[in-house]
């Protein structure tokens, strides 16, 4: 497949294809997403290295991300490299062990090897990001508010969702409902808790303190958050995890002790990762499709919105037991 063959199939001229595959501008929305959208359907891949030497860019995106020890960093970047290679970039991946450690970043953007970074680090600052911004290329914030929008963030209503899912097992009759948060630091995590808070004030529940226990989003801390929380007593009646790599943990240590899912302790996630379905998981589905998506059309600028919010979809299984 050629130009030709998309500009026939999209109805529009060879020029309107090239200025799509070139992201310039003076093409209408709805044309441009036709010609994408034939691009996809036919599997169509531009001549990347011809265009680079014509254009004399890398065409590459830098990703910087937390390291992938769960399924949902590993989801969305297979999810950004799809849609990157059907616009004829390339992702540069780098992973960050703290906020402290953004210096690939600003090589990545002091070198030109990237036109543009997608950061996914929920503890980054504002300042850390600024430094990045002033090398003149474009940097998108994924999982990250901050007080007034001066970059394009990409995040996920976790306070909806999170009183979505406390809400619902709450009005399943569950008298107590536990937590297991990510760390304190963490913007999602600690957004997940302000929802199950909320949920816990709307169904006329107090707040108890001991039923919240913080892991870092590995399996191994949920594993071990649902170990503190039964040496204090009883367990709750359901448990929701941040996390479904947590969720996991917690569920492997409750089999271990032969308490019952979820006939003795229901269990929730969040985030829906593909194993998630074979565990028969209660959880948030986060639309990681999407999102992948969404960052790499806002990196190359072809969204302008500074600040764009996906929702969570509830996803009902037999681990709450509804």
């Amino acid at each position: 497949m050629n130009i030709d063959d998309i500009a026939k199939l999209a109805g529009v001229s060879k020029a309107t294809v090239s200025r799509v595959l070139n992201h310039r501008p003076f093409v209408r929305e709805e044309t441009r997403e036709k010609v994408w959208q034939v691009i996809r359907d036919m599997g169509f891949s531009p001549s990347i290295i011809a265009r680079n030497l014509s254009l004399k860019k890398s065409q590459c995106i830098g990703v910087i991300l937390p390291e992938i020890e769960t399924g949902f960093y590993s989801e969305l970047l297979k999810s950004m490299d799809l849609e990157a290679t059907l616009r004829g970039y390339f992702l540069l991946v780098t992973f960050s062990h703290s906020a402290r450690e953004l210096g690939w970043g600003e090589k990545f953007l002091h070198s030109g090897m990237v036109e543009g970074l997608i950061v996914m680090m929920p503890e980054v600052s504002e300042v850390m990001i600024k430094n990045l911004m002033k090398w003149g290329r474009r940097v998108v914030v994924l999982n990250k508010k901050f007080s007034k929008p001066f970059v394009p963030t990409l995040n996920v209503d976790d306070v909806d969702a999170s009183y979505q899912l406390v809400s619902h097992l709450l009005q399943h009759g569950y008298e107590t409902v536990g937590i297991v948060t990510g760390p304190k630091e963490n913007f999602d995590s600690q957004e997940r808790l302000v929802g199950y808070m909320k949920a816990l004030l709307d169904h006329g529940k107090k707040f108890d303190p001991s039923l919240v226990e913080e892991g870092d989003f590995t399996e191994i801390s949920g594993y071990e958050a649902v170990e503190r929380m039964s040496g204090r007593g009883k367990l709750p009646r359901a448990i929701f995890f941040s996390n479904d790599a947590m969720a996991m943990g917690g569920i492997r240590w409750l089999e271990k002790k032969g308490i019952k899912i979820p006939e003795e302790v229901a269990v929730a996630g969040f985030d829906d990762v593909e194993l998630s379905k074979h565990l028969r998981l209660t959880t948030v589905r986060i639309p990681i499709k999407e999102m992948g998506k969404i960052a790499v059309e806002s990196v190359l600028g072809i969204r302008e919105e500074r600040e764009i919010i996906v929702k969570g979809e509830l996803v009902i299984r037999e681990s709450c037991g509804c």
